[in-house]
């Protein structure tokens, strides 16, 4: 887990660079934690029960194959949409022009990382276009209960921070 923690914060200090320049500010993005999660068991990562309104998923295979999913509660959401955007602080409309800008990022997120391991393990993927589904969560297991496989039993969660002038997003 450390060495993947490495070059996760490698892949996500990608990801930052890219998002700088997209919003012409400057931002910090680093890995928290990384966790191997029981996909049958509920009751690890208790904190997300009810939280999460909005998931960027993206599907890769070739020599990984597997789904990346970048997520955000509605407050995460709206406010990085309106740094992303230039809008003002009191505008929390969740329009499809910040839909947009939240599934780009999340597709620059996920492609920085998924492309860093790739990159290290010299292996080919093919991503799927990016899906942005707004929903709610009632277990921990239904964030992931559609994208995963029969066989799989775990999945992988990386916890990040951005930061975009000053502002924190988790």
């Amino acid at each position: 887990l450390d060495v993947l923690r490495e070059l996760m914060n490698i892949g996500v200090g990608r990801a930052a660079r890219a998002i700088a320049e997209m919003s012409g500010r400057e931002v910090v993005l680093r890995v928290l934690d990384i966790e191997l999660l029981d996909l049958a068991g509920t009751r690890q990562l208790r904190e997300l029960r009810g939280q999460i309104n909005l998931r960027v998923s993206q599907s890769f295979r070739g020599g990984l194959d597997g789904c990346a999913l970048f997520t955000l509660n509605r407050t995460g959401a709206v406010r990085l949409a309106q740094l992303l955007l230039g809008k003002a602080d009191d505008d929390v409309a969740f329009d499809e022009l910040d839909q947009g800008a939240l599934l780009e990022l999340g597709n620059i997120v996920i492609g920085s990382a998924v492309g860093m391991l790739a990159s290290e393990l010299a292996v080919e993927v093919h991503y799927e276009l990016p899906q942005l589904q707004l929903r709610g969560i009632k277990e921990v297991a239904d964030l992931f209960a559609d994208l995963a496989q029969e066989d799989q039993t775990h999945a992988l969660v990386m916890r990040a921070s951005l930061t975009l002038r000053e502002d924190i997003v988790n």
